[in-house]
């Protein structure tokens, strides 16, 4: 007779397109992994099910057997979610204790969340899996909040016992002494529709305010042996996983050893077919090294591109947000040995960090953007344990948020609860109109240069003194803001319909209107772009050649267009350019660099399809 108790453990997923991808739950994995170490623990506890698909809330119930204790790990995609669960398990199942962990935890005690959360019993902050092993060794709650950074709720009075002290002091040093969850068979039939998640390193040596990851004593970074990276690579190629993500915090930060994963890696590839695709979070610093790392990935067809961490183009924001390490050159340095060694890249941009202003923000953008670079745009979110959140930055900074739904890409039928963020809507710096109105002009500057409706009119008139990049922008701006046509019809409708409740990251998201334009809505948008152009007296070759770009994947469009004059070079001669397609199984780039005088052919990716162009009286471009 089994006279073990129950543990259920739960780290419900962010699903992501395509095929409804799904991470692993990795975290509470690691904590009962670590648990089950202790023969007190596997004498007395028996784990019957990790969840992590968000399948609707009552049939999660449905499946427990007599749950002793209910572990869950909370983050901004699943919070709403799992008090969902939770709140139902605890109807049904009064004596389970439920255990909350993760970084959506609060860490003020005066916080609201702690009279929402009545069912909630423990929670746990930090490093969960010695503290967890020490929760299930209580007998008693009141044992439970001896415990150092562990809360306790006696109905409804909760301890709030925070030692900072202890955040470093009981951190995991060899994570060896964490096992495997994956080589300890806790996830036996995997889905191929599953992303592994892995830890090679833990910690961060960075204290980024808008980040909780390098808060008080976490900075200091452990590794896990290289033995143990090799074996997790063959159970994903064993259980033919097509993907994986490494959450080290910075990967590349330890050259030779990070290196030597990426040869293990390459060579998994190269002799197994697996895996198919890689993500990491690549190191903040270290340029040329992560730069050849992420080169050899890409090589081996395992990396479709990477992602340069800027944030701001501010120095006086950088400085506030403790981001000083990145300094805001690197980014053309980073860019120049891309394109020296053929790797596809983008950055991000971050509105609303302290210290950004309507100006600061414009000219760095335009200063992206200029470059070449695809950039994507997010709004800070307030987290939990970031020092960005905390009384005290909120009150230097001026700093006012709203709630809004997270902005996560996922299938909305793994999404039966809808989730929300704190996101900061004003500062002292900028205030809420100011903020709306950024989000509004960057969603009309990047439909204009990054999406190729207007990148080759900019160029010239920057180039040509008509008027600089920002200025071109402002005018573009206040066109789709005032004009009747398509492009304020889809201003209007995608934009302002979203930002009525601050969810500007999915207003943003929502450029991507263009691939689905019909052909009619199409040639409206030409004729839109043409009206705006007219105020600059631009050479009408110009315009052509913009027009052809701007749906140039479409064979309902020409793919062979002549032109009288170099417009480039102001050279007069006769120039051709010829559009040809061909297949490519590699991503993709909205990046179109444009190549003069020059016996070198640039190669543009978009949507899986390569596009090269012919080389016609010594001159070349690149679409």
């Amino acid at each position: 007779m089994n006279t073990k108790s129950n543990v259920y453990l739960a780290q419900f997923s962010l699903t992501i397109t395509p095929g409804n991808m799904i991470f692993m739950p990795y975290a509470v994995s690691c904590v009962w992994s670590y648990a089950q170490t202790h023969d007190d623990i596997r004498d007395n506890y028996e784990m019957k099910e990790v969840f992590f698909e968000k399948i609707p809330p009552k049939e999660v119930v449905k499946k427990l057997d007599n749950p002793k204790v209910f572990a869950f790990g909370c983050y901004i995609w699943n919070c709403n979610y799992t008090d969902e669960v939770a709140k139902l398990v605890k109807e049904k199942f009064p004596e389970c204790l439920i255990v909350y962990g993760g970084p959506q935890i609060p860490i003020t005690a005066h916080d609201e969340w702690w009279s929402n959360h009545s069912y909630v019993d423990v929670v746990i902050y930090y490093e969960g899996e010695k503290r967890f092993t020490r929760v299930l060794r209580c007998s008693s709650k009141e044992e439970m909040s001896m415990i150092p950074n562990v809360s306790v709720n006696f109905d409804g009075d909760w301890t709030f016992n925070l030692d900072y002290k202890a955040v470093g002091k009981d951190r995991i040093k060899d994570l060896e002494q964490i096992p495997s969850p994956y080589l300890l068979g806790m996830f036996p039939n995997p889905q191929q529709n599953w992303i592994p998640i892995m830890e090679t390193t833990r910690g961060c040596p960075y204290a980024c305010t808008f980040c909780d990851l390098g808060a008080l004593n976490h900075n200091k970074v452990y590794k896990t042996e290289l033995g143990r990276v090799q074996e997790e690579l063959d159970w994903l190629v064993e259980n033919k996983l097509s993907s994986f993500y490494y959450v080290d915090n910075n990967f590349g930060l330890f050259k030779d050893r990070d290196d030597t994963i990426v040869d293990m890696v390459i060579a998994s590839k190269e002799k197994h077919g697996y895996p198919k695709s890689f993500f990491v979070n690549w190191a903040k610093n270290h340029k040329e090294e992560f730069i050849n790392m992420a080169k050899k990935l890409y090589d081996a067809d395992v990396l479709q591109s990477i992602t340069l961490s800027l944030q701001t183009r501010n120095e006086e924001a950088l400085e506030i947000i403790k981001r000083k390490t990145m300094n805001i050159n690197d980014i053309s340095f980073y860019t120049d040995m891309c394109k020296q060694v053929g790797l596809p890249y983008s950055t991000e941009l971050m509105l609303g960090n302290p210290g950004e202003t309507v100006d600061s923000w414009k000219d760095g953008y335009i200063e992206v953007v200029a470059d070449g670079i695809s950039c994507d745009i997010y709004a800070v979110a307030l987290l939990p344990g970031a020092e960005l959140a905390s009384e005290a930055s909120l009150k230097e900074h001026g700093i006012e948020y709203e709630p809004v739904q997270f902005p996560g890409v996922a299938n909305p039928k793994y999404r039966p609860v809808k989730e929300w963020m704190n996101q900061i809507v004003a500062t002292k710096y900028m205030n809420r109109n100011e903020m709306r109105e950024m989000f509004e002009w960057t969603w009309c500057t990047r439909l204009g240069h990054e999406f190729n409706f207007t990148r080759e009119l900019a160029n010239y008139c920057e180039k040509h003194n008509v008027a600089t990049m920002r200025e071109f922008y402002d005018s573009f701006y206040e066109y789709i803001n005032t004009s009747k046509g398509i492009l304020n019809k889809y201003y209007t409708d995608v934009l302002l319909f979203r930002t009525e409740k601050y969810e500007y990251t999915l207003a943003l998201k929502n450029i991507q209107f263009r691939d689905n334009l019909s052909l009619e809505d199409r040639e409206l948008v030409k004729t839109d772009i043409k009206a705006f152009a007219s105020q600059y007296n631009l050479p009408n070759d110009l315009i052509e050649y913009n027009d052809a770009k701007m749906f140039r994947g479409d064979v309902n469009y020409p793919w062979r267009i002549k032109f009288d004059y170099d417009f480039l070079n102001d050279i007069d001669q006769k120039v051709e350019i010829e559009f040809t397609e061909t297949g490519h199984g590699r991503a993709t780039s909205t990046r179109d660099n444009l190549l003069v005088g020059t016996d070198t052919v640039d190669e543009g990716y978009k949507r899986k399809k390569r596009m090269v162009c012919t080389r016609t009286n010594g001159t070349i471009v690149s679409l």
